[in-house]
């Protein structure tokens, strides 16, 4: 069964429909998911611009949550340890030497031996070198192909956003994003192009998104999936 889910702003929340409901609600779970609440049969847009007048309360629970939530495992990478890069799995592995911090073979990631205590971070800064440079490529394909034309680009670190439009035309996007299939990349991509002919998430956003990716509904549905499936790096 699909999973419905509405995008707001810069954020992606799960919508949990039932008949026995009869008020919205909205929640932060710990791990920083979004949930909204409503009653069956609440339209999409009113649902929406409720969500929309909520948005600074969420930031600000996401704001809270953030030092609360467990830190990243500080334990070294194993060989055979899976790390997913363009929704492939490549396994760790150490050799004696290389020139390159990480290298990326067919089916492996490969690091120094020497480095087995870094190799947390020297992977993240390789898909924030090698990785960012590829959504770069890629934002200048679709922006091509779409018409659509950012002022720049930028990979960072997002917290629990996947991509963000400044008012200046600036792209931004989360590092993370690398870890998932490319299907799903471009749906956060051409999700924030659009957003430069159309800030808001009004039904002309809607309708331009859908011209431009008729399936968008399943690939949000599957983005939320792979968020919870996914190993963060």
């Amino acid at each position: 069964m699909s999973v419905e889910t509405l995008s707001v702003g810069d954020l992606l929340f799960e919508v949990r429909r039932s008949s026995r409901r009869r008020t919205l609600g909205l929640t932060v779970d710990r791990s920083g998911e979004l949930k909204v609440y409503a009653p069956e049969a609440t339209p999409r847009e009113y649902l929406e611009k409720w969500v929309e007048g909520r948005l600074v309360w969420v930031h600000q629970k996401l704001a809270i949550k953030e030092p609360s939530r467990p830190p990243l495992p500080s334990m070294e990478y194993a060989s055979g340890d899976a790390i997913y890069y363009l929704g492939r799995s490549y396994r760790v592995r150490f050799v004696a030497d290389q020139a390159e911090p990480v290298q990326c073979r067919v089916g492996w990631l490969e690091l120094r031996q020497t480095d087995r205590a870094a190799a947390r971070t020297l992977i993240r800064e390789w898909f924030q070198g090698t990785g960012g440079a590829w959504i770069k490529e890629r934002v200048t394909l679709l922006s091509d192909r779409y018409g659509l034309a950012p002022s720049a680009v930028e990979v960072l670190d997002l917290g629990n956003r996947w991509g963000s439009c400044s008012t200046s035309g600036r792209l931004n996007f989360n590092w993370r994003l690398l870890q998932f299939p490319i299907r799903l990349i471009d749906y956060v991509i051409i999700h924030e192009l659009v957003h430069l002919v159309a800030p808001h998430h009004g039904d002309d956003y809607w309708r331009r998104l859908e011209a431009l990716i008729p399936d968008y509904a399943d690939r949000k549905a599957q983005l939320l999936e792979s968020t919870r499936e996914y190993d963060r790096v």
